[in-house]
């Protein structure tokens, strides 16, 4: 699983969450199909292993017109 798969997952059921929050507990078959989902992903979620070093990522931008001759002295 990358980081972004790991992510999505994650949102997936933090938002499961909040809906269930939601669903009064009258709303039964709604309620269940949440439910279900959400152990779904929890254990797809629990299948892998949190990665230990998550990779970096940079953003460069450059402003201004081109070096030409740069003196090193």
């Amino acid at each position: 699983m990358n980081i972004k798969e790991y992510r999505h997952l994650r949102a997936d059921l933090a938002e499961l969450d909040r809906l269930i929050a939601m669903t009064p507990e009258s709303d039964v078959i709604d309620r269940s199909s949440l439910e279900a989902r959400r152990n779904q992903v929890a254990e797809e979620l629990g299948t892998y292993p949190t990665p230990i070093r998550w990779p970096v990522n940079a953003c460069l931008t450059f402003n201004g017109g081109p070096e030409i001759g740069i003196d090193d002295a």
